[in-house]
């Protein structure tokens, strides 16, 4: 599937030709990625995930979903965990 690689000498990285991606959807990645095992999925999940920014932008800097987790606990303290808790949870 990856033959379309063809790199322009042997020491640059293969570029992808336009074809590849052309006939290639995000459906047909994603079918195909559901037939890896458990562990490569995980693996690919990973490295997709590592690709992206650290922080994605939010225009309120995360404030909305500051407030709204704020309120959920507001309406059940339980949701909640201690300090110390957390540590024990961590190993620590």
């Amino acid at each position: 599937m990856l033959g379309a690689l063809k790199p322009k000498n042997w020491f640059e990285k293969p570029e992808p030709s336009g074809y590849f991606f052309a006939m290639v959807g995000l459906a047909e990645i994603e079918a195909q990625a559901m037939e890896l095992s458990d562990k490569q999925r995980a693996e690919l999940a990973a490295s997709l995930l590592g690709s992206l920014p650290a922080v994605l932008y939010e225009e309120d800097d995360g404030n909305a979903e500051a407030l709204r987790r704020d309120a959920e606990m507001e309406r059940d303290p339980s949701m909640g965990i201690t300090a110390q808790q957390l540590r024990e949870s961590l190993g620590r």
